[in-house]
């Protein structure tokens, strides 16, 4: 029965031949669009995103380029481009005339307005509106944004109002913001030397009455030269007075000078080295004492190093006597005398003495 409606119908059948492949064909081009189309808006969607992406990596290069170093701009003019580099991140100063023209695929600009920077004599707040573009092939965005160059970073300020609506940080006590006379920097009209030290002191501090040399120990030596009254630098004293025969004190601890000094000072008046370091309350502080003779080789240690205000040249009393022969007791050289002085000598000798004190 087909067959003879084929037979009989040969035109019917050609029409709908032709009308199947007319709607596959048609099919087919709609769907052709819709994949054009759809790649179309996938690139643009890339686009987009990468030139949002170029743009916000353009602001963190600009914004911590001129938080951190400040000369950003002084060699562009308000007129210029500031262009950055996507390779290494460095920046440049060009004209901004046909600059778009010109644009690299996945780079970025940046265009500088209404720019003040700070007088370099006299600590001001700079800032400046930049417009920062980035783009991908044909897409551009743009970002309006305001920077301020902080007090911290133009003046070197390290406490209290950046001028950024920012803070510079602040002072740990005793000092205060502008204490010392500088605005904008920790500092303090009270001497560091009549406060007592604390457990964060740390070797070379100004504390307690003189200079942290051992932070571990929590040992503080008196300064050197020092014009305050009371004051326990380098003098020269006695070990032992008016005695024809020394006798054993038994302080003989070559570590523990303040042991050392109580058992002399409890003997009586004699003991003159160890006894002016008892007795002394220098900057208001008291329990100084003489140290031992490995406690003066720290200290000549910490000298050397920088921690402490020095030492005149010469020898130095320790605490300790020697335990062999009750006549002597211990020296230790400090500066160009260190290694040269003797290492024992009579009681009755003048040597320099440098008192330390415990604090904590």
């Amino acid at each position: 029965m087909l067959k003879n409606i084929v037979k009989n119908n040969n035109g019917l059948a050609m029409i709908i031949v032709l009308t199947i492949a007319f709607i596959v064909l048609l099919t087919m081009g709609a769907i052709t669009t819709m994949v054009l189309n759809s790649l179309e808006g996938i690139s643009a969607q890339t686009n987009n995103l990468k030139a949002n992406n170029n743009l916000e990596v353009a602001v963190e290069k600009l914004r911590g380029a001129y938080k951190l170093k400040n000369e950003l701009f002084n060699s562009c003019s308000p007129e210029e481009c500031v262009i950055f580099s996507s390779k290494d991140g460095s920046a440049s100063c060009a004209s901004c005339n046909n600059l778009e023209a010109n644009l690299k695929i996945n780079n970025y600009k940046v265009y500088i307005n209404n720019l003040l920077l700070p007088d370099p004599t006299t600590p001001t707040v700079g800032s400046a509106n930049v417009l920062i573009t980035g783009y991908s092939n044909n897409i551009i965005k743009n970002k309006q944004l305001a920077l301020c160059l902080n007090y911290c970073q133009v003046a070197g300020y390290n406490c209290g109002d950046d001028g950024c609506n920012g803070n510079c940080g602040t002072c740990l006590a005793p000092q205060t913001c502008g204490g010392g006379g500088q605005p904008g920097v920790c500092g303090s009209d009270i001497d560091p030397a009549t406060i007592e030290c604390t457990l964060n002191s740390k070797n070379g501090d100004t504390c307690g009455g003189g200079t942290v040399v051992d932070e571990i120990n929590h040992v503080v030596a008196a300064f050197n030269n020092c014009s305050e009254p009371g004051c326990l630098g380098d003098i020269t004293k006695i070990w032992e007075t008016s005695v024809m025969t020394h006798r054993f004190t038994y302080a003989q601890d070559s570590d523990n000078g303040l042991g050392n000094t109580n058992t002399l000072h409890s003997l009586g008046v004699n003991f003159e080295a160890a006894d002016t370091c008892a007795g002394a309350a220098y900057y208001d502080f008291d329990h100084w004492y003489l140290p031992a003779s490995n406690e003066l080789e720290l200290m000549y240690n910490a000298s050397r190093n920088g921690f402490t205000s020095g030492y005149t040249n010469g020898c130095y009393w320790a605490s300790n006597e020697d335990k062999i022969n009750s006549d002597d007791a211990t020296v230790v050289g400090m500066g160009t005398e260190h290694g040269v002085c003797r290492t024992l000598d009579n009681k009755s000798s003048s040597h320099y003495i440098r008192c330390l004190r415990h604090y904590q």
